[in-house]
């Protein structure tokens, strides 16, 4: 387990600390470090989203969408239905196959995310929170949220 999953860390973090000083990165190398961000975000706005779940402690110091909310019960109410099951299991995976160097990253075979249906699941869950925010706090949040549709997109190298 060492040899493979510490030698790749080595490897990623060599190759992107080149690339972040203009040397260039091979296509592979860029395609694992988009989808490993990808996947960190998925983790940061699902838990954004959903503080409490899985059974798991919020920090003081977390932010949560509910903190923006004038009635967080409602929200929690509102929020879209998820396949609980299946994002318990792309988090578990996430802090296993990213954020942890862990015997755990074992159990995992199958390497590929479904992330457009991840990416859809956040979709839903954003559209729904500015929804649920007050007035005076949505033109705030949706002209945040539409800068970042309008960001021009990089071509692989």
């Amino acid at each position: 387990m060492a040899l493979r999953h510490i030698s790749y860390e080595i490897k990623m973090l060599r190759e992107l600390a080149d690339a972040l000083q203009g040397k260039g990165v091979g296509p592979r190398t860029l395609n694992n470090a988009l989808l490993e961000s990808f996947l960190i975000h998925y983790r940061n706005l699902y838990d954004f989203f959903y503080p409490e779940f899985p059974s798991r402690k919020r920090l003081p110091h977390d932010v949560a969408a509910s903190d923006y909310l004038p009635n967080p019960k409602q929200w929690r109410k509102r929020r879209p239905d998820l396949d609980r099951k299946r994002v318990v299991e792309n988090r578990e995976r996430v802090n296993c196959l990213l954020a942890h160097l862990t015997l755990r990253r074992l159990k995992y075979k199958n390497r590929s995310w479904p992330d457009r249906k991840m990416a859809n699941t956040i979709e839903a869950l954003i559209e729904e929170f500015v929804k649920e925010l007050p007035r005076g706090r949505r033109p705030w949040f949706r002209s945040v949220i539409a800068r970042t549709r309008n960001v021009p997109q990089l071509q692989a190298a």
